[in-house]
């Protein structure tokens, strides 16, 4: 709960999912902001060794919640930029283009 304090957490706004249910984008956003959390969480405790764990992790965890709402638009350009920019502002401005690419 401390950390989810102190970082800059995605908006509906950034996500800009495709759902048109009010109470479903809330619960996406969510599960992807919880997602990104726990991901963020072992990055800064330096459970990856390499940029690409942390992709590969955040892409599957990412990847499952995008299965169970396959319209929500998740890997779109938006949401792709959304996870992109967590990271930038939230651990490393360097990871950027490796996520959002």
């Amino acid at each position: 709960m401390n950390l989810r304090r102190s970082v800059a957490m995605p908006t509906q706004d950034n996500w800009q999912l495709l759902l048109d249910d009010p109470k479903e984008i809330k619960h996406v956003i969510n599960l992807l902001n919880a997602q990104l959390l726990i991901v963020l969480k072992k990055a800064k405790a330096d459970i990856y060794t390499v940029d690409g764990q942390l992709h590969r992790d955040l892409m599957k965890r990412m990847t499952t919640i995008a299965r169970k709402f396959p319209n929500a638009g998740i890997f779109d350009s938006e949401g792709k930029q959304t996870m992109a920019l967590f990271f930038a502002l939230n651990y490393d401005v360097t990871i950027y283009d490796y996520i959002r690419y």
